[in-house]
Formats: structure tokens, sequence, C-alpha cells
């Protein structure tokens, strides 16, 4: 199979790749709740909530960009002590 030309075509390398995370990196959470109206934050919350997280489990956030979520998992409500999360990431700045 012949792969599409044009303008659409994405180079997927992560030499491309990470350059294009840590040019928005600086930006990025303020354009998400922008855009979502706050939406992101509701459904980030919902989301942790319905994990139903106990004691001594983990988390794993891949692709944790910002970490938006591991910080909500971690909440102290959320994720009492003897909790524990991980996150991670290709660029270096997100």
């Amino acid at each position: 199979m012949q792969k599409p030309e044009g303008k659409n075509r994405m180079d997927k390398r992560p030499g491309v790749i990470r350059p294009l995370f840590n040019r928005m990196a600086a930006t990025y959470d303020r354009g998400n709740r922008t855009l979502s109206l706050l939406i992101d934050q509701v459904w980030r919350r919902r989301t942790v909530s319905a994990l139903s997280l106990r004691d001594g489990q983990y988390v794993l956030d891949i692709a944790t960009g910002t970490a938006d979520m591991a910080l909500e998992a971690a909440r102290p409500l959320l994720f009492p002590a003897g909790r524990r999360h991980a996150g991670a990431l290709p660029g270096r700045k997100l």
C-alpha cells in the first residue's frame, strides 16, 4: 500500500515529535482549558474517581504530558498516603 502524499503527511520519528511537544509545552495547559471551557478538569476528576483506587495500588500515566492526570490522581482526598503514581513522556519540557 502506498503512503499518502501532501501536507497531511506527518513525520512520526522521535527526533521530530519530541521538539514538537517541547515547543507547545509552555502553552498547552492554558490552551486545553480554554478550548474545552474547563471541561477537561471535570472529566479528569471523573476518570480518577472511576478508578476507585485503593491503598497500595499504582497509577501509570503513559504520555503524561503536563502530568494533569497524574496530579489529579495524586490529590490527597483521592490518593491517600500509601498509593504511588508515575508518568512517562518522550518530551523534556512537558
